[in-house]
């Protein structure tokens, strides 16, 4: 995976330099912590499923801490940007990385000789359906931005962005930590934990959803600018929408857990079209402005949720 990594590293600022030099500096940054934002991932997933759960959700938020923490001491020396805080995440987390290793060294379970190895194919089969969901996703939810901008929609797109990232923002951190606690109750009840699983979610994001709309105005005033407060109602969009990736990635956990990933490049194609219709929709009748331009993501993000749950129900009645 290093390997690779370094590969795309040196690939990409070859082709900056040529292109556009002002992102070599960036590139520098932003590969290596997408490299350790994977490993931190990998090793918590990996300590929260020997249920060392404490030790995962305290992980988690010692890096929101560091983070903030780097940040607030690198600015006194350097000039604030992007860069910046692009550099004090990629620190922090390769400090998580280390400390999150260490303490998974002292376990039993590491020092067990015992090895398991799976043939490459086996991997790929495995894996290339869950790969193709996440680019899927990836399309859905961020492809808006290059399909709008091109076609002048840049305002819009910009203040969409800011309300709805704040939403998605405090969705995800609210989803993590559940994750974190209960995840390892679906491996090991081998699934039959998922309809708990689910229903818990369900009320984390109605709670979160009903705060969001009750303090809306409260919580874009303080965090942006008094000019888009009148948009402050939209933030349920990036709730909605990264309650969708909370909901889709239960269900698609225990999808794997049934060996059944291949199910889910289905679901998230059927998305892939909803969304494109959806847009196509908006734009031909002109209906394209801040309110309107969720409701591509967040439907599509209905349709793979119940088509997958409607696979996961089936799978339980064959299983019961």
């Amino acid at each position: 995976m290093l390997q690779a990594a370094s590969v795309i590293l040196m690939a990409s600022l070859g082709i900056s330099y040529f292109f556009k030099p002002s992102f070599c500096l960036a590139l520098i940054v932003i590969i290596p912590l997408a490299v350790s934002t994977y490993l931190v991932n990998l090793l918590r997933g990996i300590v929260n499923n020997l249920e060392n759960r404490r030790f995962s959700v305290y992980s988690l938020l010692f890096e929101t801490v560091l983070k903030i923490s780097l940040f607030s001491v690198l600015v006194n020396f350097f000039h604030a940007s992007a860069l910046l805080l692009l550099t004090s995440t990629l620190l922090a987390s390769i400090s998580v990385c280390v400390a999150i290793f260490l303490y998974l060294k002292t376990l039993a379970e590491y020092k067990v000789t015992q090895k398991t190895i799976f043939q490459l194919k086996e991997i790929v089969l495995f894996t290339y359906p869950i790969s193709i969901g996440a680019i899927i996703n990836w399309i859905q939810l961020q492809s808006y931005t290059i399909i709008l901008v091109s076609l002048g929609f840049v305002e819009i797109v910009g203040i969409f962005g800011t309300i709805t990232n704040i939403g998605s923002s405090g969705m995800n951190a609210c989803s993590t930590v559940f994750s974190q606690l209960f995840v390892p109750n679906l491996y090991k009840t081998h699934g039959r934990y998922i309809s708990v699983y689910l229903r818990n979610a369900l009320l984390i994001v109605l709670g979160v959803a009903i705060f969001s709309i009750l303090a809306s105005k409260i919580i874009i005033g303080l965090l942006t600018k008094r000019e888009l407060l009148e948009y402050s109602r939209i933030i349920i969009y990036g709730i909605l929408t990264e309650a969708g990736n909370f909901i889709i990635g239960a269900l698609t956990i225990y999808l794997t857990i049934k060996n059944l990933t291949k199910t889910t490049i289905k679901m998230s194609s059927l998305g892939l079209v909803v969304f494109f219709a959806s847009f196509g929709v908006l734009y031909v009748f002109k209906q394209i402005n801040v309110y309107t331009l969720g409701i591509p993501m967040v439907l599509t993000q209905l349709v793979i949720s119940l088509g997958l749950y409607t696979i996961v129900h089936k799978q339980k009645n064959i299983n019961e």
